[in-house]
């Protein structure tokens, strides 16, 4: 068994490796772009972000690419510039897809080979649906706090988790002799 792992796949394998780990990466978009921006690699999440396959975005420009989703090409290539002089960069970002708005939250750092840059790597999480989860879940707090009607929230074990200011109202319990109990508290007679 070789002491170093890498020597035990094939260099001209490890592409195909590789982007079959990518792809089991089911939110993780990688792409590979050389110094010119030409698309080297596309894992199968990034070509979907695309809206193409990854056979059909290897070789064409990301920045051409990027005029099609919206994305601010002056940007990339300042942030291509920080980095090719060392470390990585995090940021955020918009596209814009068939479905709407995605915010992407993306990574970026350069590739080197014997101390020369050869390309970047970028690597991006569409954040959409966790943001607007989110969104959905300050609506709720805010619709459950403001309404008129009691309104009592449980876990599976029925303990009160939280009460609205018209449960406080009705009842005459405070919020912190209610939380911890089951809703039986209001049977209680207080």
């Amino acid at each position: 068994m070789p002491e170093d792992a890498s020597q035990a796949v094939p260099e001209d394998a490890l592409p195909s490796l590789v982007g079959r780990v990518l792809d089991l990466t089911p939110d993780l978009a990688v792409v590979t772009v050389d110094t010119e921006f030409r698309i080297t690699f596309c894992s199968a999440v990034a070509a979907r972000l695309f809206g193409h396959l990854a056979r059909d975005v290897v070789g064409r420009k990301v920045t051409d690419i990027h005029d099609d989703l919206r994305v601010d090409n002056d940007r990339f290539r300042r942030v291509a510039a920080k980095v090719a002089q060392g470390g990585e960069h995090l940021f955020e970002q918009q596209v814009e897809l068939e479905d709407g708005p995605h915010f992407l939250e993306s990574r970026m750092a350069g590739l080197f080979r014997d101390g020369r840059l050869v390309g970047y790597v970028l690597l991006s999480r569409d954040r959409t649906a966790h943001l607007r989860a989110q969104t959905r879940e300050r609506l709720l707090a805010r619709t459950i706090a403001h309404s008129p009607a009691a309104i009592i929230v449980t876990d599976a074990d029925e303990r009160i988790l939280s009460v609205n200011r018209a449960f406080t109202d009705v009842t005459g319990y405070t919020a912190e002799e209610a939380i911890g109990q089951t809703p039986r508290l209001l049977c209680s007679g207080h």
